[in-house]
């Protein structure tokens, strides 16, 4: 069987696709720089991805940025299409990637993918075109799952694929690897590859796979190579992408730290919040409403990026009215896939009255005591002179 192109139009798409490597456009005050393109070649049915890098050119900040990627009927984008940014520093680079499905129908030829930009209200967009390949027979990568969809550090992730004989024959000697060589997971039982003899239709593979304790948060895409043989021994190669997101629900304490807390009086109070998660958190807000109390200090305090068993404390002044006072906190934050949680914590203030505080130590009290203290010793200082004296 001929492959479709001669090895003149092959050499030409190579120096094509190198070229397109380091395509750098721009519009208004974002320039946009294509990274990669993996793999360089499309092929129907199976994954591919775009990286591109987006660069603030503008001397000030600009808010309000969204950037959607767009394809024809024949591709799917995976997850959303759309990414957000509240705002851009001047200067600030951000990376960009997104997941694309080539349907089982689409045609060979260039084809091109759009990237809409909207800046502040202003709308632009940029294209960046590829090639798709078809060639028979084709194996195909029709679908792949992550049991669960976010895997926490350290622990293991089912992924299951879902390939497809698209040829009129059966394949022989499927072997299926995953490239996991700059990947932060290992398989359990160190399998990696497996071999299927003979495939006529469907078949679904499983892979157990572990998250590296230390792994940062983030989704990996993870080489899927596909080798096998048409029925007269002809081999055949080709290179799938899936994508496993690392993460977890982020879980922060918050606490009362030492502090002499008087009702009907200013006091300070210090609560200190930890982040006892596997992952980091961003941009902490927290809003503070009093119960019973009266909050003196502002009461929207923004901590920032909280690391992995770190802590931050938000130093307080209140005025306690009853023993009952209590602060509502609303805590804004995003975890280190920058998907955004609001949590709403009620924290019980704990108040002293001044003679709770007298009997615990934590003010002065009466100097009563001491002053029966000294008239003791002044007492036996006096015996002890009158002794002396008649020795």
């Amino acid at each position: 069987m001929k492959n479709i192109f001669s090895s003149k139009k092959f050499s030409l798409l190579i120096l094509l696709m190198v070229s397109l490597a380091s395509l750098s456009v721009s519009a208004s005050n974002i320039n946009v720089k294509l990274l990669s393109f993996e793999p360089s070649i499309v092929t129907p049915g199976n994954f591919f991805s775009i990286t591109l890098e987006a660069t603030n050119t503008d001397n000030e900040t600009i808010n309000d940025v969204k950037f959607e990627l767009k394809t024809s009927s024949s591709f799917n984008v995976e997850d959303e299409e759309e990414i957000n940014f509240d705002e851009l520093k001047s200067g600030e680079k951000t990376i960009l990637t997104w997941l694309v499905k080539a349907d089982t129908t689409a045609t060979a030829g260039f084809k091109k993918v759009e990237l809409k930009v909207d800046e502040d209200g202003k709308d632009y967009s940029y294209f960046f075109p590829f090639q798709v390949k078809s060639f028979e027979p084709t194996l195909t990568l029709e679908s792949f799952t992550t049991n669960p969809l976010q895997v926490p550090p350290g622990s293991n992730v089912l992924v299951s694929l879902n390939l497809a004989n698209q040829a009129s024959f059966s394949l022989k000697n499927v072997r299926v690897k995953l490239d996991l060589s700059k990947m932060p997971f290992a398989p359990v039982g160190g399998i990696d590859e497996q071999t299927i003899n003979e495939l006529t239709t469907n078949k679904q593979l499983k892979f157990q796979l572990t998250a590296a304790p230390d792994s940062e948060a983030g989704i990996y895409k993870i080489p899927v190579v596909l080798n096998y043989f048409d029925e007269f021994g002809t081999p055949y190669t080709n290179t799938n992408l899936i994508s496993v997101k690392i993460g977890s629900t982020p879980r922060l304490e918050l606490s009362q730290e030492s502090s002499l807390i008087l009702i009907n009086k200013k006091s300070e109070a210090t609560l200190k919040l930890v982040n006892n998660g596997l992952t980091k958190v961003k941009l902490l807000t927290v809003n503070i409403q009093p119960v019973n109390a009266e909050l003196i200090s502002s009461n929207n305090v923004y901590i920032g990026d909280l690391n992995v068993d770190d802590f931050n404390t938000i130093e307080l002044e209140v005025y306690p009215e009853t023993k009952d006072a209590q602060l509502i906190l609303t805590l804004t934050f995003k975890d280190a896939n920058n998907q955004e949680f609001k949590e709403t914590v009620p924290f019980s203030l704990k108040v002293y009255t001044d003679e709770e505080a007298k009997e615990l130590g934590l003010i002065g009290g009466s100097n009563s005591f001491t002053i029966v203290i000294v008239f003791i010793v002044l007492i036996l200082l006096f015996f002890a002179y009158k002794r002396f004296k008649r020795k």
